[in-house]
């Protein structure tokens, strides 16, 4: 049996906007974080994704990893803030796009859930050649589209 997950306290002396973490610490956090999810604990995965968050707020990857433990935890107005986030910053991000799609469905309102699966859909088109899996994601969202239109 594995120890524990648990997040390096926070250091009094840190300044402000000050990493406390190297690098590599920050990618072991962020793995611990991954592994955390894959095993169904979101709350030390949320705990480790939000404390990377705060030592790098305009790191996408961080804030996409905290978004989507948010949702797993059903606190789907925080997780669409998070996504707005990551989509200020990476625009063309299609799956930030998707998500903040399936948040604002859970919240029941259909018109940001619509045109968030539509930018999802233009996204994947824009990029298709890209990344496969775009392809699949796209079917989603239009999938999501047609549920909406009906």
């Amino acid at each position: 049996m594995t120890p524990p997950l648990t997040m390096p306290p926070m250091p009094v002396e840190a300044a402000d906007n000050e990493a406390t973490l190297s690098a590599g610490e920050m990618r072991e956090l962020y793995t611990r974080g991954y592994q955390a999810l894959e095993v169904g604990d979101i709350k030390i995965a949320c705990d480790h994704f939000a404390y990377l968050v705060l030592l790098q707020p305009q790191h996408p990857q961080f804030l996409f990893a905290f978004a989507c433990g948010l949702q797993q935890q059903k606190a789907y107005a925080q997780a669409l803030l998070m996504f707005t986030c990551v989509l200020s910053i990476q625009s063309t991000d299609p799956y930030a796009a998707f998500h903040y799609g399936e948040c604002a469905l859970a919240l029941e309102d259909n018109f940001l859930a619509y045109e968030a699966f539509k930018l999802t859909r233009e996204l994947c088109f824009a990029q298709s050649n890209d990344n496969p899996s775009y392809t699949t994601l796209r079917q989603q969202a239009e999938v999501q589209l047609n549920v909406l239109n009906n």
